[in-house]
Formats: structure tokens, sequence, C-alpha cells
């Protein structure tokens, strides 16, 4: 049988493709005012707390409120 082209296993990229791709990943993070250290779970913490943050907050106004 012969493989075509998306048979095939995707060739895993040469180095200097990945560090392209990663000092792009750290442009795009620097730009958005984040550093990319950590990846996503540093992200998905930082959200987490701003979702509590907030949370706290309306919970705290509505109380001042009442």
């Amino acid at each position: 049988m012969v493989k075509t082209e998306d048979t095939q296993a995707p060739k895993r990229d040469d180095a200097g493709e990945r560090m392209r791709r990663r000092t792009d990943n750290a442009a795009a993070a620097d730009n958005a005012g984040e550093k990319s250290v950590g990846g996503r779970r540093r992200t998905m913490r930082r959200r987490r707390r701003e979702i509590a943050d907030r949370e706290a907050s309306a919970l705290l106004s509505a109380k001042g409120k009442r």
C-alpha cells in the first residue's frame, strides 16, 4: 500500500521552527502584558484568582447595599 501524504505521521518540526514558535508565543504573551513562564497552568491560576476576586467584590458590594 502506498502511503499518501495525509496517512503519514506528521513530521516533527525542526529545532529552529520550534524556537521560532516559542519566541513568537513569548512575544505575544509579552504584548498581552503577561509573562509566558509556567505556561498554561499559570494563566489558569491567574484567571481563577481574577474570577474569585470579582465574585468576592461583588458579594461585598451587595452586602453593603443591603
